[in-house]
């Protein structure tokens, strides 16, 4: 808007106007101790912010405003210019949204396109998120091993509390990992009131996200941008099938200590089981979504527990004494 923010002396002016029956400028700069440019710069910038007016049947005069007049004066045409932008963003989206079915119909007559559609621009693949976003009234999404970081958080917040705050319904995957960073429990924290849940796993498949049980993004094999939009209805049941199964065995994000135990025994048991099968660190650490560090620290803590000399002969001990039973809890 291009409007002037509010200084110490703008400030101190309108304190002194509010105990005046009109603005004097010279009994200002006596109690102020300003100078006179000052003050009247001062009152020039109170008067573009509405927060001083001329006095009625004394135009020479000008008297305080109360700051709430001030910003519905002010704020008043950029809130209707708003409502208009949004008028007319909702009805370019009504009338985009009408040609749906022409779209699918054509796509359904050309045949194997209508049930995969392979999008290679990451700047259409975000467009047809937001649209899928604004429309759908469920989601459950996979985000998998590559780390969220606590901006990119920040940056989907707003809009995932305006879907759950229009009711949708919203699952999400994550690794365990995800417990132990700070910023996943603020955003869990933050959408726990609405109808959102959380579950976690020790690791997951690629990045998935379904809409309304109907259409599926998934990501495209060397294209990181880009992605493949399964609309076909026996693959979508399908992916959803994939899904469920995955959430029924997943362990919900809230939990106390106990619950903290269980899941940290549960991701040291995976790295044995990787260790067994002859991972690396950074392989283990791309699939559990962890540092490299925190691997090696597991695997050192894991050595020592099983007795063993070196990260292979951790493995072959655990896989000997079985994998799934091997406690690996120090007492």
């Amino acid at each position: 808007m291009g409007l002037p923010r509010l200084d110490g002396d703008a400030t101190a002016v309108y304190e002194c106007a509010l105990r005046q029956d009109s603005l004097d400028i010279d009994q200002v700069v006596a109690v102020l101790g300003l100078t006179r440019e000052q003050v009247e710069a001062a009152a020039e910038k109170l008067k573009v912010l509405h927060l001083l007016r001329p006095k009625p049947g004394d135009p020479s005069a000008l008297v305080a405003v109360s700051p709430d007049a001030a910003a519905g004066e002010l704020l008043a045409p950029v809130e209707l210019a708003q409502r208009r932008r949004q008028q007319a963003i909702d009805g370019i989206r009504v009338d985009l949204a009408a040609l749906t079915s022409l779209y699918q119909a054509a796509r359904r007559e050309r045949g194997r396109d209508a049930a995969v559609s392979v999008v290679p621009e990451v700047g259409e693949v975000l467009s047809l998120l937001r649209n899928a976003t604004a429309r759908c009234t469920e989601i459950s999404a996979i985000q998998p091993a590559r780390r969220r970081t606590g901006t990119l958080l920040s940056d989907v917040l707003p809009r995932d509390l305006a879907m759950l705050e229009r009711g949708v319904t919203m699952r999400s995957l994550v690794q365990h990992t995800a417990r132990y960073d700070l910023e996943y429990q603020s955003y869990v924290e933050q959408v726990a009131g609405y109808r959102a849940e959380m579950r976690t796993l020790e690791e997951l498949p690629d990045r998935m996200i379904i809409f309304d049980r109907e259409t599926v993004f998934l990501p495209t094999p060397g294209n990181r941008g880009g992605a493949a939009v399964v609309h076909e209805p026996s693959a979508v049941q399908y992916l959803c099938g994939v899904f469920d199964h995955l959430w029924d065995v997943a362990i919900p994000f809230e939990g106390g200590a106990a619950v903290t135990t269980t899941i940290s025994d549960l991701v040291k048991k995976r790295i044995v089981r990787l260790l067994a099968e002859g991972a690396k660190d950074e392989v283990i650490a791309r699939r559990l979504a962890m540092s490299v560090r925190t691997v090696r620290k597991h695997i050192s803590e894991i050595t020592q527990t099983l007795g063993a000399e070196s990260r292979f002969q951790a493995g072959v001990l655990a896989a000997r004494a079985g994998l799934t039973e091997y406690e690996l809890t120090t007492g």
